[in-house]
């Protein structure tokens, strides 16, 4: 009887036998918390139509949920980023995040970041129009910012 490994089969790891390793493969945590956090960007904008305040909260939020993906995604993809470029990646998110995915995906990525903005984008405005009919069916237009009720 032969008691060698065979170096030919599969390698069995934890994390294959976690009951959530297969979502995260294909869904990670944070594309789903990056197109929630969108929906209720969209949905505080009923409530305040230009708020700074609140667009720069929304950008650094986007920037960090975009780089924590980044730096998971790297991981999964076997080759982790380095302290310093995950500060970089931090600082100029758009133009980083379109970077990563066309270095890591090759042409594909280029069509990857195009998809998903053009889903970011539907996300807030699902997020906005599902809030803003929500109130405005519900009578409590006084709960909108006016900037809806302007000419």
């Amino acid at each position: 009887m032969n008691t060698e490994a065979n170096p030919y089969s599969p390698v069995e790891s934890e994390s294959a036998n976690e009951p959530h390793a297969e979502r995260h493969r294909w869904l990670p945590t944070e594309i789903v918390v990056l197109y929630g956090l969108a929906f209720f960007y969209g949905v505080s904008q009923v409530f305040r139509y230009s708020s700074g305040t609140l667009d720069l909260l929304g950008g650094i939020l986007f920037a960090f949920v975009l780089t924590a993906w980044a730096v998971a995604d790297s991981r999964r993809r076997g080759n982790p980023m380095v302290s310093i470029v995950r500060v970089l990646y931090l600082l100029f998110c758009p133009l980083s995040t379109f970077l990563y995915l066309v270095g890591t995906r090759g042409f594909w990525g280029v069509g990857w970041f195009l998809l998903n903005g053009v889903f970011l984008y539907a996300s807030i405005a699902v997020g906005l129009l599902v809030m803003f009919y929500l109130l405005y069916f519900t009578g409590h237009w006084e709960l909108m910012d006016q900037a809806f009720f302007e000419e």
